[in-house]
This record gives structure tokens, C-alpha cells and sequence, in this order.
């Protein structure tokens, strides 16, 4: 049995003020991750995002405009693409990578 919550009520139950890095591998279910840090992250509690973003339409990962379109307003710029990963039927394709996004100052 696991247990589910948010962020921010994660945040909230632990009285974390600053969190440093936020992960976020989830299998397309990363901009739910987003919404429920929202609170964290209008106050400003989170410093970077390093999230799975995808390229070739599949539903197992957020497209990497996507993710821009979400954390861009909110405070957040595109850093790059880290540990990025072929299609393995067309190497010539980028499937999948990571994508880290810093907390801009005065946001």
C-alpha cells in the first residue's frame, strides 16, 4: 500500500521552506506533479525542475513545450536537456530526455 499527496501538502506536513531540486519522472503525469506543487511554487519554494519531457507524441511523457508553457509564466527559465535518449527504432530521433528549469531571480 502506498500513500499519494502533493507536494505542497508534502511540503506543508514537513515544514520544508526551500526545495532545492524537484524530480519528476512520473510517466506523463508530470504536469499533475506541477499543479500540485502549485503553492510551492508561487511562493517561490522551489529552486530548479528536472523533469522527463518526450519528442515523439507519446502519452508516457510531457512534450517539452508543454513544460515551458507551464513553468516559463510561473517564474521558471529553460536551462537544457540532460540524459537524452534515442528512439531505438530511429537513432536518428531524440525519444525522451530531461529537462531542467531554474527559478529566475525576483520570481
Amino acid at each position: 500500500m502506498i500513500t499519494i499527496t502533493t507536494v505542497d501538502d508534502f511540503v506543508a506536513s514537513h515544514a520544508i521552506e526551500m526545495v532545492d531540486l524537484l524530480k519528476i519522472d512520473t510517466e506523463g503525469y508530470d504536469l499533475k506533479v506541477l499543479e500540485g506543487a502549485e503553492a510551492t511554487i508561487r511562493r517561490g519554494g522551489i529552486r530548479i525542475v528536472y523533469a522527463e519531457v518526450g519528442f515523439l507524441g507519446s502519452t508516457r511523457h510531457v512534450t517539452l513545450p508543454a513544460m515551458m508553457d507551464h513553468l516559463i509564466p510561473r517564474g521558471f527559465a529553460f536551462l537544457g536537456l540532460y540524459e537524452q535518449y534515442r528512439d531505438w527504432k530511429d537513432p536518428s530521433r531524440l525519444h525522451y530526455a530531461n529537462a531542467m528549469f531554474t527559478r529566475q531571480p525576483g520570481h
